[in-house]
């Protein structure tokens, strides 16, 4: 008779002793759903596989300090998420600083260049507004925007209501267009 597979409580149990094996039990048991998880944010494979990859190598640095209140599987799903925030948050700040390279650029060779101007001016606000929002507002508002997803798949993902999607979306949504309005005066 074949051995009983490990729960997550043994295997974190295991993991406390340092035992590779554990973390081995682990990243298989959990790597696949957790990519998932992150495509759905970003919609790269690749780069979702290399984020995950980098939260199970975290994980296993920091096996020591860990202290999981919730399942396993939850906890990691957490670090994921939270590692995908990072990441888009990373790539928008990157996004910026090559529109503000392009910029003076494109200026000179753009007829219209006062317009665009304009609008780079207006877009560099917008987003300067959503990187001041509240942390989970922010998240809410960039899964639901820019990710796409539907309020009971941000809920889900977010651990969250729905009635709290739709007040963080709410909320967001004010403030850009106070942000709009004042810049059009």
């Amino acid at each position: 008779m074949s051995q009983p597979p490990y729960t997550d409580q043994q295997l974190i149990d295991l993991l406390n002793t340092e035992s590779p094996k554990a973390m081995e039990l682990i990243f298989r048991r959990h790597f696949a759903g957790m990519v998932q998880v992150v495509n759905r944010m970003i919609r790269d494979q690749g780069r979702s596989e290399d984020l995950v990859q980098d939260v199970f190598l975290k994980f296993w640095k920091q096996r020591d300090q860990l202290n999981i209140k919730i399942s396993l599987k939850a906890y990691l799903r957490r670090s994921c998420v939270n590692a995908c925030l990072d990441d888009i948050r990373k790539q928008k700040k990157m996004q910026i600083v090559q529109t503000e390279t392009i910029l003076p650029i494109a200026a000179t060779t753009q007829p219209d260049a006062a317009k665009q101007l304009e609008n780079n001016e207006l877009e560099k606000l917008i987003n300067q507004t959503i990187d001041n929002l509240a942390p989970k507002c922010r998240s809410v508002f960039i899964l639901s925007r820019k990710e796409q997803l539907s309020n009971k798949e941000i809920a889900e993902q977010l651990g969250i209501t729905i009635k709290t999607v739709e007040a963080h979306i709410t909320t967001a949504l004010k403030k850009l267009r106070t942000v709009i309005k004042n810049n059009r005066k």
